[in-house]
């Protein structure tokens, strides 16, 4: 926003909180259908609202952890070292859970499946073919 201080890493906290609350959540903190206040004016005052409905099944520790990242006072805001340490981040099942993604992403980037374009007929797709279903993977472009 102008007049502001310039960019720094609490900004990328604020932003974590805003994503945060919409992983958590399925809706952004900050709509351009309040009737009472501008969008800017809803970022810029911490004007957001958590609907009771939708958060009754969120944890206090995902809670706090998200009010503490949506704090309009970046000398207030929740640092991302404190972050990190946040009980919610600390907790033993976010954790293995964490790991398990992880763990899993890694999985998909070791072994990437390939995909590859031959045109029917083609002396690839000749190939393709004898190579069996599991060598490659076929897109069909058009109508077959």
């Amino acid at each position: 926003f102008a007049g502001t201080a310039g960019y720094g890493r609490s900004v990328d906290c604020w932003s974590l909180g805003v994503i945060l609350f919409m992983c958590l959540s399925g809706y952004p903190p900050f709509s351009k259908k309040s009737a009472w206040l501008s969008l800017t004016q809803q970022i810029t005052s911490g004007n957001y609202c958590f609907i009771e409905e939708v958060w009754k099944d969120v944890s206090r520790d995902a809670f706090d952890l998200v009010q503490k990242l949506l704090v309009v006072d970046p000398t207030r805001r929740l640092k991302i070292e404190e972050a990190l340490e946040h009980p919610w981040l600390q907790d033993e099942h976010m954790r293995h859970t964490f790991q398990q993604l992880l763990a899993q992403t890694q999985d998909v980037r070791d072994k990437p499946e390939p995909l590859t374009l031959a045109p029917p007929g083609s002396k690839r797709d000749q190939e393709d073919e004898e190579a069996g279903p599991s060598k490659r993977q076929k897109v069909q472009l058009g109508p077959s």
